[in-house]
């Protein structure tokens, strides 16, 4: 009997080459920011290893590509060949739960440093600047 499962992914992307003149002072305060992204996909399957392994091949598939950014450089994702998963308990549908992480720290941290650490530092505008870098040009439009 199948099963769902969610199973998270981590990646990080990565953006090098030069950047085009016209975006250079722009975009070039902080030349190696990087991106790290946790995906949470659903599987069905007869067990948690055989989800895993989905998950796994679904991950190296969605991080087998390089594309130009706006400002020029080459991006690339590489899978951190890191996962975890979660058994749904009910059928997909809206509101029901598809992923579940804990974890312990030895002291009581700070509200800020849960949210920083699980979402990132909001940088504002900067963060806006730092994002360029990592969008596929062919997808987006950017005007300098």
């Amino acid at each position: 009997m199948k099963k769902w499962y969610g199973v998270k992914t981590l990646y990080i992307t990565s953006a090098s080459g030069k950047v085009k003149p016209a975006s250079e002072n722009r975009y070039n305060k902080y030349p190696k920011s990087t991106l790290i992204e946790e995906r949470v996909v659903l599987f069905e399957a007869r067990s948690q290893i055989e989800a895993i392994r989905m998950a796994e091949n679904e991950a190296k598939d969605y991080a087998n590509s390089t594309y130009i950014n706006p400002i020029g450089q080459k991006v690339k994702t590489k899978y951190l060949e890191l996962c975890e998963s979660f058994e749904l308990f009910d059928s997909p549908e809206s509101g029901v739960e598809v992923f579940s992480s804990t974890e312990i720290f030895k002291e009581r941290p700070k509200k800020i440093d849960i949210v920083n650490m699980k979402f990132g530092k909001d940088h504002g505008r900067q963060e806006e600047l730092l994002r360029i870098r990592f969008l596929d040009a062919d997808l987006v439009k950017h005007k300098e």
